[in-house]
């Protein structure tokens, strides 16, 4: 996790740019799809998954990378 808080750090340092909030819009995307997948394989509750999903999306969001920037 430390290497995603440093390169949301280094992203949010730049100027964030439409191109810069989607490639980490991306990235969110990925780790929550890897949450899913973990969370079928390790037999988590839909509202496990959910949770961890949700504080990824915050996480990002904490720093300015939501949906709503791309506007």
């Amino acid at each position: 996790m430390s290497l995603i808080k440093q390169h949301l750090n280094h992203i949010q340092q730049q100027t964030m740019d439409q191109d810069s909030i989607t490639e980490m819009l991306s990235l969110s995307e990925e780790i929550q799809e890897q949450i899913e997948i973990a969370g079928e394989l390790w037999e988590l509750s839909d509202f496990e998954v959910t949770a961890l999903c949700g504080i990824v999306a915050d996480a990002f969001a904490s720093k300015g990378i939501s949906l709503k920037e791309l506007v």
